[in-house]
């Protein structure tokens, strides 16, 4: 599985736009190829339908898709236009990848930057992992782990405490794929299951642990290839 995030799609030639061409040229070198691309977050800067159908233009030749909504997006209008590879706003969707299963959720809060997972969200949750007995993987944008600069303290997860008591009675979820902090970042739950934040596409952030405000720096756009050794 390949794993982009913060992509912050915004026109066609832009600055941004180049750097997700480039990520998606090389990714279309991997071999084998990865069987399914996951775009965790920020799919797009403002959410518009412009944005959008310039994602699908781009996505085109890169097979099969799943995305999850951030908080730069229209969870809705994400789910209307790519309704088979996404969650509905507010939800869940499934996506099987052979003997692995692809849970999808968004965890978005309308107009925020901070993310939650609402009761039925995480009932919705709990039920599919206690009916299907196959190794999951939970994809959303906010990571349900502290941020790595204090410039996003505010802004990841809320109500983290729920959602890993929800998690911790469920041995068939192996890890948890997240976006949001444009940082890569590997740390797991009390309960040890692994959470795993992918690095963005657009322009990540400088690694400043003291500054209360935030800059990106002109790296090259890097993602994650993950791996399932059955």
């Amino acid at each position: 599985m390949a794993h982009l995030s913060d992509l912050h799609l915004d026109a066609a030639g832009s600055a941004h736009t180049h750097r997700v061409q480039s990520a998606l040229d090389a990714l279309a070198q991997v071999r084998p190829r990865p069987q399914l691309l996951l775009i965790t977050g920020d799919l797009t800067q403002h959410g518009s339908p412009e944005e959008y159908e310039l994602l699908r233009d781009l996505l085109g030749d890169c097979g099969r898709c799943a995305l999850v909504p951030g908080n730069h997006d229209d969870a809705a209008l994400v789910h209307r236009l790519f309704p088979d590879m996404s969650p509905p706003a507010g939800g869940m969707a499934r996506l099987d990848i052979e003997d692995l299963s692809l849970l999808l959720a968004d965890s978005c809060v309308a107009r925020q930057d901070h993310g939650e997972l609402n009761r039925d969200l995480l009932q919705s949750m709990a039920l599919e992992l206690d009916r299907d007995p196959r190794p999951t993987v939970l994809a959303m944008h906010h990571p349900p782990v502290p941020a790595p600069v204090p410039a996003m303290e505010e802004m990841g997860l809320r109500q983290v405490s729920v959602f890993e008591e929800c998690a911790a009675r469920r041995a068939g979820l192996i890890a948890i794929l997240a976006g949001h902090y444009h940082q890569a970042q590997f740390t797991a739950l009390r309960s040890g299951c692994p959470v795993i934040v992918a690095p963005s596409v657009a322009p990540p952030l400088v690694p400043d642990f003291t500054a209360s405000s935030f800059r990106g720096e002109p790296r090259a756009p890097a993602g994650l290839l993950h791996f399932w050794n059955r």
